[in-house]
């Protein structure tokens, strides 16, 4: 059996299984980290409250969040050459209606710096051997949540002037992200 001279080997991570660090930098509790840890056989458990005693895997999960740069270093040496990562919600916005950003807790996904060391470890990769296609990085536009219905979590690096009441003009306008973009693209990654 072989696989396709470009295909792409890599791996994705969900938030709650792996960054920990549950309440630091302003993070706020999201429904898994209400959910106990359990033996194979056993039923997870959902509590309201916190029980000191009770094991809730998701509030140390695996520490990502205090060890990105080792994480991510190692999964570039396995040869990684695509890596998806989701978000917690509950790190980006203090509140539970999701109308409050929290900034400590978006640093962690600062979009330039995240994306600067994902193209970075593409750049490795690819020095070391990786056939590398491409990259298309989520998402070039802000877009409705598909979890709520929302616009106001604002995914994109164009923002688009459209408000979770339907109201707005749909306007466009380019962050900071874009233009940062946009440099690593015209030097095809030299520039990040």
């Amino acid at each position: 059996m072989s696989f396709p001279k470009n295909f792409l080997w890599g791996g994705a991570t969900a938030a709650s299984q792996l960054e920990g660090a549950w309440d630091v930098d302003g993070k706020q509790p999201s429904i898994q980290d209400y959910v106990r840890g359990c033996s194979v056989g056993e039923k997870r458990m959902f509590s309201t409250k916190l029980n000191r005693e009770a094991h809730y895997p998701s509030h140390e999960a695996v520490d990502f969040y205090h060890h990105l740069d080792e994480d991510m270093a190692l999964m570039a040496e396995m040869g990684f050459s695509c890596y998806r990562m989701s978000i917690s919600w509950s790190r980006v916005f203090s509140d539970p209606a999701c109308t409050v950003v929290n900034d400590q807790g978006l640093a962690f996904y600062d979009r330039i710096d995240y994306l600067r060391e994902h193209i970075r470890q593409m750049g490795l990769a690819i020095h070391e051997g990786a056939e590398v296609l491409g990259y298309t990085m989520w998402s070039p536009i802000d877009q409705v949540s598909s979890s709520t219905g929302e616009m106001s979590k604002r995914y994109g690096l164009i923002y688009v002037d459209r408000h979770d009441d339907g109201s707005g003009d749909f306007s466009r306008i380019r962050k900071d992200s874009f233009y940062w973009y946009q440099q690593c693209i015209a030097s095809n990654g030299a520039d990040l």
